[in-house]
Parts: C-alpha cells; sequence; structure tokens
C-alpha cells in the first residue's frame, strides 16, 4: 500500500500524495483511505 512508502518519498512526492488526497476526500469510496494517507503523512512531517 501507498502509505508504507510515505517514508521513502521526497518532499516533491509528499505534496502531490497529499494534494491527491485531498481531492480524494470529495469521494466516498475513497474517503476512508484518503483520510489514512493525510494521517500517515502528519505523522511522516511530524517526524522532521
Amino acid at each position: 500500500m501507498i502509505i508504507d512508502k510515505i517514508p521513502e518519498f521526497d518532499d516533491n512526492q509528499l505534496l502531490n500524495l497529499y494534494r491527491n488526497a485531498i481531492r480524494y476526500l470529495d469521494h466516498a469510496e475513497k474517503r476512508k483511505e484518503a483520510g489514512e494517507i493525510l494521517e500517515a503523512i502528519s505523522s511522516e512531517c511530524q517526524k522532521i
């Protein structure tokens, strides 16, 4: 799953993933996954 790869992403990849996750919040079928991705990104950013 993409969440497992987040620690390997550079800043640009994280930004693109963040933008996509925000867009997916509007889609009911992808809302849960988008929330999980946003949480994982937030967690990764706190490590910095």
